[in-house]
């Protein structure tokens, strides 16, 4: 994520994710604790779809950060988030924003395997109507381990929807580095 040049970065974390973990924690740690002082101060609380937009005040790439609640953990289903990047998708281009990260949250919390991750969030891309204008980036590092855990090539063969994939091989691309 640091390397990418972006207009927005979008952040899924849960409600009961404290403290952040994954790109969440990394992104607040590196903007001195802006994120988790709006959740201290009730502002932010990681409820379902919740959305809040955070300038990062030039602390890392992009001019926005767009923070989505994906709701408890314990009650995650995969629909929530695809339909967290569905909106997330449709708030920031409702606002001039086609250039974007999406950072996938770690296996740890979604249950899920990378593959059926990223395959989610192409199905929230793709629920959105216009994607021959979006300029798409995944990042599917995980941190803790400085593992890149899958590529564009690897998410297009292994998708459930590799019939909408090829529209999406010039506009999606992945973080790895």
């Amino acid at each position: 994520m640091d390397k990418a040049e972006t207009e927005a970065i979008v952040l899924l974390f849960f409600k009961d994710e404290r403290p952040l973990k994954g790109q969440s924690g990394l992104t607040d740690w590196r903007m001195n604790g802006a994120v988790s002082r709006h959740i201290i101060e009730n502002r932010l609380s990681g409820d379902r779809n919740e959305l809040m937009l955070i300038d990062p005040a030039g602390r890392i790439r992009g001019k926005k950060i767009l923070m989505v609640g994906m709701g408890d953990s314990q009650s995650f289903k995969e629909i929530y988030l695809s339909s967290a990047v569905k909106i997330a998708t449709t708030q920031l281009v409702s606002m001039g924003i086609n250039k974007f990260i999406i950072s996938i949250p770690p296996e740890r919390f979604t249950k899920l395997e990378p593959r059926f991750a990223s395959s989610t969030v192409l199905k929230g891309i793709f629920g959105f109507n216009d994607i021959e204008n979006l300029d798409v980036t995944l990042t599917g590092k995980d941190i803790s381990t400085n593992r890149v855990l899958f590529t564009l090539e690897k998410i297009c063969a292994e998708s459930a929807l590799p019939y909408r994939t090829e529209v999406m091989r010039e506009n999606l691309t992945t973080a790895e580095e």
